[in-house]
């Protein structure tokens, strides 16, 4: 199963990095060079935050935003690599730490953020909020207003049947309403699909039953979601599924789970770890942790797949790529996210 990150560390160092493209109107050829420039390395609690594992946002003005798992505050109960920070980043590499999250309030947080049209960011925290489930706390959603100042928690997860853990990012309907997952909780403690309104009234749309009593089931929504224009809800489980090797599933508007794939492991790919990726065909595509081939310890070292939609409500998966198909895995192995 996918590695869980670490909740401390002694000061590490880290680095954000981004290509620059030299023209960047224009696609890229094989002969334009590229530059690769280090915008901020981080340094750790205190001051600085550590484990930046998110996805970045962009602004329309290209500033960059991101969150830390660990670093900022260490007062408190927060451990001793700190409680992680949101930041901002803007064009010239100058780096704002806009909020230090703090123990019991929220804590860790693993995913990126959300930006409203007014500016707000809205991301999940893996801990704090309700002791329910863990002595650290269930995990919370947020909101940072439009100054990244001030913290807004809207929903404290409690575990069974709510949910609990949200690793991966929100997404946002036209209304406004947010819609993410959750690592662990639920029924029957597999992980859950939840809807949060304006109001931060909270739906459960789905909670994962897991193999083998729940038929086959995904297990353990490390990711998020991609929504269609339809309003259907796609995602993967790196767990559960016919062979345990982790499924992709699809929520209608109504929250009625379709099971689109069932990895079985072997060629096929196995765990999926990515927010899926839509083509205007209705094509998905994502990549797995683990199978593909009989390399890295002979668990398989990952896959990037397709799922084609097919008349009658099937789909036919197709693998792309197989890592460590060269040699010594130059191609790279275990790809995440």
């Amino acid at each position: 199963m996918r590695s869980k990150k670490p909740f401390s560390a002694d000061k590490p160092t880290f680095v954000i990095f981004i290509t620059l493209l030299l023209a960047l109107a224009i696609v890229p050829t094989q002969a334009q060079a590229r530059k690769f420039k280090v915008l901020h390395t981080f340094h750790g609690a205190p001051a600085d935050g550590a484990i930046p594992d998110s996805e970045l946002l962009l602004d329309p003005a290209g500033n960059i935003y991101g969150t830390t798992d660990v670093g900022g505050r260490t007062t408190g109960t927060c451990p001793q690599g700190g409680c992680g920070t949101a930041f901002k980043m803007d064009k010239a590499g100058k780096m704002t730490w806009l909020y230090r999250f703090s123990a019991p309030k929220s804590n860790n947080a693993e995913a990126g953020l959300l930006r409203d049209k007014a500016g707000h960011l809205y991301g999940t925290t893996v801990l704090g909020g309700d002791t329910k489930c863990y002595s650290s706390g269930c995990g919370t959603v947020f909101r940072l207003d439009s100054t990244g100042k001030k913290e807004t928690v809207l929903h404290k997860f409690t575990g069974t049947p709510d949910g609990s853990m949200p690793t991966a990012p929100l997404i946002e309907d036209a209304a406004g309403n947010l819609y993410g997952t959750t690592y662990s909780g639920g029924t029957s403690g597999y992980g859950t699909v939840f809807k949060l309104d304006t109001a931060g009234t909270e739906t459960i749309l789905h909670s994962f039953a897991g193999p083998p009593g729940g038929g086959g089931d995904g297990a353990l929504a490390y990711e998020g979601l991609t929504r269609d224009s339809a309003g259907n809800l796609y995602g993967v489980t790196a767990g559960g599924g016919a062979s345990g090797k982790g499924v992709v599933y699809k929520l209608d508007t109504a929250g009625s789970e379709t099971l689109l794939y069932s990895f079985r492991g072997g060629s096929d790919g196995a765990e999926p770890n990515s927010v899926l990726v839509p083509d205007t065909a209705g094509n998905l595509y994502g990549t797995t942790d683990r199978g593909g081939n009989g390399q890295c310890g002979g668990t398989g070292c990952g896959t990037v797949f397709e799922l084609t939609p097919q008349s009658g409500g099937t789909w036919t998966e197709s693998i792309l790529y197989v890592f460590c198909s060269r040699s010594n895995c130059a191609d790279g192995e275990f790809p995440q996210g």
